[in-house]
């Protein structure tokens, strides 16, 4: 929990890996109070390269001090996309499409089509509709002309996203995905890729996210995937049975951060849980505990700095690997393993534990031994600064054949764990 994972070339990690805590979010400016953030944009050059930020009905550009707005949108609730080309910015809120050059205009779907998703290649706006019709609008233009379409159909389901990786554009339905390449052809600006289609459906539009140049989403099935050249099962079983109780559509959102390069997928009703490409493991992250996750729900990037925007205000947050906080408020780390105890009850009798800590920090250990129990209550040590090895003894017997350690803090300390060992030393 709040915890990444990164290889230790130096031969101290018991299992040649580290877990170092996540980056904090520090405050960076509240462009608009009080509505949740919708949506971060940020691209060069573009709208005074200023980052964009969507909040409630307002789109407004900000520096860090003081916010422009660009005018009013709809607000479904949910997150908004965004298509960038060299004139200007789409956005799509609900099923309603802005664009804005010098300002921002409505822009109508011909034969009253519901636009679901949008995206550019090209500085063309590709507009996917529930249909299974989508449209474009060629690049300078602020209207869609009525002949420009065409029908992603490998299978007769509805549209749900379209998303631009590199040179091609995947459409995303119910029940499948397809691919389509650029042409060069301005009456027909994609064909369909031969062979490049999969019965893989998408659960979630807002699940499908751009990804270390791939994308990654939510799947009809309940399965997290990453498209590369086949989409590839990236979930594990703990991940796909918190999708399985999921009380609301998930929603995800990416970024970079110290070469790890993050899948944030917030599950309504569960939480929040990233997986790093870095290493290819899941974490949970969250500010405060319980199934409200981690607050961010969105993101983008402005030089080197991430920008995260908050789920339950208009808040805008950075992300600051020196501080233990979210907000303002410490969040937990905390690492769990398992102990086999074979041979029947048999006696706990230490646990040692490798830290690293930017100051002097408390340790706290729990544990429970199989379903049949809860967790203990919490023993705590100190782990000096810098390097320490913290020793904890008497933890009793085993009353089942697997105890579960959790090893957390909720210090202001930034830690590193390098692994922990039982019963060192003892011959059996």
């Amino acid at each position: 929990k709040n915890m990444m994972v990164e290889k230790d070339i130096s031969g101290c990690a018991l299992d040649e890996l580290y877990r170092i805590q996540r980056p904090g979010c520090a405050n960076y400016q509240t462009p608009v109070a009080g509505s949740k953030v919708r949506g971060l944009l940020y691209s060069q050059g573009l709208l005074g390269s200023l980052p964009v930020i969507a909040t409630g009905t307002s789109l407004y550009t900000f520096n860090g001090t003081t916010a422009t707005s660009l005018g009013t949108i709809v607000d479904d609730g949910k997150q908004v996309q965004f298509a960038v080309t060299n004139f200007g910015i789409a956005t799509l809120s609900g099923t309603t499409l802005y664009f804005y050059d010098t300002s921002l205009r409505t822009v109508t779907v011909p034969n009253s089509e519901v636009p679901v998703s949008i995206t550019s290649i090209n500085s063309y706006v590709i507009i996917a509709c529930a249909s299974g019709r989508w449209y474009w609008i060629v690049p300078g233009a602020i209207t869609i002309d009525p002949l420009h379409f065409a029908t992603a159909e490998s299978i007769p389901d509805d549209l749900v996203a379209v998303i631009a990786i590199r040179s091609e554009v995947y459409f995303f339905g119910t029940e499948s995905m397809e691919v389509w390449q650029v042409t060069g052809d301005a009456n027909l600006i994609l064909t369909r890729a031969n062979g490049r289609e999969w019965d893989k459906g998408l659960m979630s539009r807002d699940s499908l996210q751009s990804f270390d140049n791939d994308a990654i989403f939510l799947g009809s099935d309940g399965v997290v995937y990453r498209v590369d050249s086949l989409p590839q099962r990236i979930s594990n079983v703990g991940i796909e049975e918190r999708i399985r109780n999921r009380s609301a559509n998930p929603s995800a959102f990416t970024y970079i951060y110290d070469g790890h390069t993050t899948y944030a997928l917030y599950i309504p009703g569960v939480g929040t849980f990233c997986f790093d490409a870095l290493i290819g493991e899941w974490a949970e992250f969250t500010s405060a505990g319980g199934t409200s996750g981690w607050r961010p729900r969105v993101a983008c990037t402005v030089g080197t700095t991430v920008l995260l925007g908050d789920g339950t205000s208009g808040k805008v947050f950075k992300l600051d690997a020196s501080i233990s906080t979210d907000d303002g408020t410490i969040f937990e780390r905390a690492i769990s393993g398992a102990i086999a105890f074979n041979g029947g009850r048999q006696r706990h009798d230490s646990l040692e534990i490798f830290t690293g800590c930017s100051a002097s920090c408390t340790i706290r250990v729990r544990w429970h031994d199989g379903l049949q129990s809860g967790w203990s209550a919490y023993r705590t040590a100190t782990a000096a600064a810098n390097a320490d090895i913290v020793r904890m003894t008497r933890f009793g017997a085993a009353k089942s054949p697997c105890r579960v350690i959790e090893i957390s803090t909720v210090d202001t300390a930034q830690i590193r764990i390098s692994g922990a060992r039982a019963n060192e030393g003892r011959a059996n």
